[in-house]
């Protein structure tokens, strides 16, 4: 049996993923727009036997010799780049809602938070003007 993960933004952080065991939930509008980001910049590229250009090399980054906070944001910046163009591609072909379209990304701040570790902040809009904010926490270098 498999599930879809639905990533859940919350204040109190005390529910950050679901793994779909209750209830079924329908996600639309702008959380739409930002699940498929997320699962967009957190799948490794090349992991989806059915479609290997998906994704991207995000994850990659834990592990790597890189200890400056530029170069984390330069590592994060590709990564972000390419998960907008594919978003922007698919956004073209299928035509979502304006609440589900992508405008863009980008990151705002990149936090160290260990010595080894690293928080970065990505500020996400849609085509309707609406933002918000995503930490993808614990980057490790």
């Amino acid at each position: 049996m498999s599930y879809d993960l639905y990533f859940e933004g919350s204040p109190t952080k005390s529910r950050a993923v679901s793994l779909g065991y209750r209830a079924s939930v329908a996600v639309q509008g702008f959380p739409k727009l930002i699940t498929r980001w997320t699962k967009c910049l957190l799948t490794l590229k090349g992991s989806d036997p059915f479609s290997l250009n998906e994704g991207t090399y995000f994850n990659n980054m834990s592990g790597m010799n890189v200890f400056e906070e530029a170069d984390v944001y330069d590592a994060a910046a590709l990564a972000i780049d390419d998960c907008n163009q594919q978003i922007q591609a698919w956004d073209q072909v299928n035509m979502p809602p304006l609440a589900e379209q992508f405008r863009s990304a980008a990151i705002t701040r990149v936090e160290a938070v260990l010595a080894d570790r690293y928080d970065i902040w990505v500020r996400i809009t849609n085509a309707a003007g609406q933002a918000a904010t995503l930490v993808v926490a614990g980057t490790g270098a």
